[in-house]
């Protein structure tokens, strides 16, 4: 895919001698998606009302691979950076188990009309909605439809950087740096996903998928809270529970070495930079004066003309 993610410019119009800044991620692609390997689960029941999914994808030899373009550029009286780098992300024998539980209602099964089993709205609305308070939480009961379980694992996990056309000096040196920090990387890395999962098992994933349960019947054209109009949810948006002190350690480090990245860029460019002396008579010699005009010789202290 070629669709830009970000596409960021900075005019400093000639600032400390700084014409422009660009950013730009693109071109998200995908590799060796046809490697899943058995067992591949999908919605199987494992209980009365929990559904079972895993997937296994990517091998020792040919890794899960993500890849994003980004290119970067940078114009100054100091040195010019056009450069084209591939981001990519290798995972090999990558796992993800989600168990679902889904309490359907039966009646609402049963009488579910035909006209709408395309309507994706009207198979949620299966699932019988929680009662919610004024501020969104569940009242009392037992949740209808809750993530049982998430887990996601993988043998091995590697950050990589190359060139796909590197014309300043200092951005040839990227993919070494990386190359040096790349085991800090991927564990501060796993560690921003370890805080994404606990997030899914959590309360705060339970909550987000109530309210999301409680406003499907206005979507569903035969149910009778159906309505044209979506109604706007009037819940405060959820907050996001506090950061443990390893993740905050993870989002530091991995700004840190973020902004080490750029520095490392920058510094090489400038060493490699040829300033050029300015010549103090250059603006006597770009003088432009017409033939009629009358210049003062302070050698002899007499008027001349040219």
């Amino acid at each position: 895919m070629e669709n830009e993610l970000i596409n960021v410019i900075v005019d400093f119009d000639g600032i400390s001698s700084v014409d422009s800044l660009q950013l730009k991620l693109s071109g998200i692609k995908i590799e060796n998606l046809d490697t899943v390997a058995e067992p591949l689960r999908l919605l199987q029941p494992i209980d009365a009302h929990v559904l079972k999914n895993s997937l296994i994808m990517g091998s020792s030899d040919h890794p899960l691979r993500t890849a994003i373009d980004m290119n970067s550029g940078f114009d100054s009286n100091y040195f010019f950076m056009d450069d084209s780098l591939e981001l990519i992300i290798s995972v090999s024998n990558a796992e993800a188990l989600i168990s679902i539980m889904a309490m359907m209602n039966s009646k609402a099964f049963l009488e579910f009309p035909m006209s709408d089993i395309l309507n994706i709205d009207c198979w949620r609305v299966t699932i019988s909605s929680p009662t919610l308070d004024d501020e969104g939480f569940r009242i009392e009961g037992d949740p209808t439809l809750a993530l049982e379980h998430v887990l996601i694992s993988f043998t091995t996990f590697a950050l990589d950087v190359s060139c796909i056309s590197c014309e300043s000096i200092g951005m040839q040196e990227v993919p070494v740096v990386i190359d040096l920090i790349n085991d800090a990387l991927a564990n501060a890395t796993l560690g921003l996903l370890d805080h994404f999962i606990s997030l899914l098992n959590g309360d705060f994933s339970q909550v987000a998928i109530d309210r999301y349960l409680n406003s499907t019947a206005s979507a569903c054209p035969h149910h009778p809270e159906y309505s044209v109009i979506v109604p706007d949810s009037s819940y405060e948006s959820l907050s996001v529970p506090l950061l443990t002190e390893d993740t905050w350690e993870d989002i530091a480090f991995m700004a840190v070495a973020m902004a080490e990245v750029v520095l490392v860029v920058f510094a090489i460019n400038i060493e490699g930079y040829d300033r050029v002396e300015p010549n103090p008579l250059s603006a006597q010699n770009d003088f432009i004066y017409s033939e009629e005009t009358n210049l003062l010789n302070l050698s002899t202290d007499s008027t001349i003309s040219y």
